[in-house]
């Protein structure tokens, strides 16, 4: 006996058991004539969208690192004015007056006022004139480890740090990134000329326990004798940051 087949949209019955329609898997897959035009506009936009993509991520693996290694170069090319202070000017001077003098030199940092270090009475930080005080304050926070180099090299290029400590005698050091001194022995004669210091009053020189390349004497300003020291290191071993030439130096500037 022939069994009685139910057809309708969703499912075929056959009596005791049901199966799914499956004609509508039979209809053409022919997209409506009007509406291929705007598939096709979509398929177009998104194969240029990728291929932009693409390419961007290329040019950024690829070139990324070059390109900012060009940036610093351009930065630390252009001509600044460090306009590095003589420490042996600021000796007889109180806290007040030697701050009230600094703002002479420039946009200042006072990281004093960030750090509120309590073994020293000055931390500030002269800016170079391509860096605004409000950048210099983020970037700071940030730590110039963890920024880019091209800011890094405005951070910088053409900024010193003056730190003045009072436990029973003064204390001042001066700070800074030196781009142009392509050895330690320039960057120190350099150093030495910025403060007045001549080669006659060297006691003693070589390289310390840090590898440091240093600089000793006594100078007296005013009937008052002054020890001073100046070391030089590789400013990659002080800042680990991509672009900065291998010859650029770090200056450390110590007067009691």
């Amino acid at each position: 006996m022939a069994k009685h087949v139910k057809t309708t949209s969703t499912h075929v019955d056959t009596g005791s058991i049901r199966y799914m329609n499956g004609s509508c898997l039979n209809r053409p897959l022919d997209l409506p004539t009007g509406k291929r035009p705007v598939v096709i506009i979509f398929a177009v936009l998104a194969l240029i969208i990728g291929i932009y993509l693409s390419v961007t991520l290329v040019d950024s693996l690829v070139n990324g690192k070059s390109k900012e290694i060009s940036s610093v170069e351009q930065i630390i090319s252009q001509p600044v004015t460090q306009n590095i202070p003589a420490l042996t000017s600021f000796m007889p001077l109180d806290d007040t007056t030697i701050d009230a003098d600094l703002q002479t030199y420039g946009s200042i940092l006072d990281i004093e006022s960030i750090t509120h270090a309590k073994d020293t009475t000055i931390d500030s930080i002269k800016l170079s004139s391509q860096m605004p005080l409000t950048d210099a304050i983020t970037l700071y926070t940030k730590g110039l480890t963890n920024i880019s180099s091209t800011d890094a090299a405005r951070f910088l290029n053409g900024s010193w740090r003056l730190v003045v400590a009072r436990n029973g005698a003064v204390d001042m050091k001066l700070k800074y990134a030196d781009f142009n001194s392509n050895t330690a022995d320039t960057a120190i004669s350099t150093a030495m000329q910025s403060q007045g210091f001549t080669a006659a009053e060297v006691t003693s020189s070589g390289t310390d326990s840090s590898n440091n390349t240093y600089k000793t004497g006594t100078t007296i300003v005013d009937d008052e004798t002054y020890t001073w020291q100046i070391y030089v290191c590789p400013l990659s071993d002080i800042y680990k940051v991509d672009g900065f030439p291998d010859t650029a130096q770090y200056v450390g500037i110590h007067l009691t």
